[in-house]
């Protein structure tokens, strides 16, 4: 009985400890993955604030040309830039300066969003080391819990064994075989 107990226990203890261990290393995966999505998102930022700041950039060449062709335009036709030709090169520099803003907008939009959520990514990593933590110290605590456990009932079955000596023999009804209690 004793050593039954025995081996019992420790079977229960190694299946705590390698479950406390495959929890460890699931938690590690989630912990690596979640900081690996962080660094990603956090790269895709920057290439598209790279990518919104070349588009802005480009708008503006691209605005600047126009505004030349305009001029040009307006000098051949020998209606000078006074008027309405000031009027209208005035208003196309503000829209085509309002296009450059609105596209840096968007890039800082997109920046932002992305970053934000590799920053929930961060803190989705921070709260699986807490869980994984916590849950270490509780396999760590029913580890000992089971272990004081089956101490006491061994302790136990050894000290009943040597107060109340060998166990009595009765005979059963179906013959003179001696049955243990």
């Amino acid at each position: 009985m004793s050593f039954l107990s025995a081996a019992g226990l420790a079977l229960n203890l190694m299946s705590m400890a390698q479950s406390n261990k495959a929890n460890k290393v699931a938690r590690q995966a989630e912990i690596e993955s979640a900081r690996f999505s962080a660094a990603s998102l956090r790269r895709k930022a920057e290439i598209s604030r790279q990518g919104f700041g070349q588009r802005e950039e480009q708008q503006r060449r691209d605005a600047r040309i126009l505004a030349g062709k305009r001029r040009a335009a307006i000098a051949q036709s020998g209606t000078g830039f006074d008027g309405s030709n000031a009027d209208v090169e005035r208003q196309s520099q503000i829209f085509a300066e309002l296009d450059a803003l609105n596209i840096r907008y968007q890039g800082e939009l997109e920046n932002h969003g992305l970053l934000e959520q590799a920053n929930q990514y961060d803190l989705a990593a921070r709260g699986v080391v807490s869980l994984s933590n916590a849950e270490q110290m509780a396999g760590r605590i029913n580890m000992a819990g089971t272990l004081l456990a089956g101490s006491d009932r061994m302790k136990f079955s050894l000290n009943n064994r040597k107060t109340s000596g060998p166990a009595p023999m009765q005979y059963g009804l179906q013959g003179s075989y001696p049955v243990l209690s």
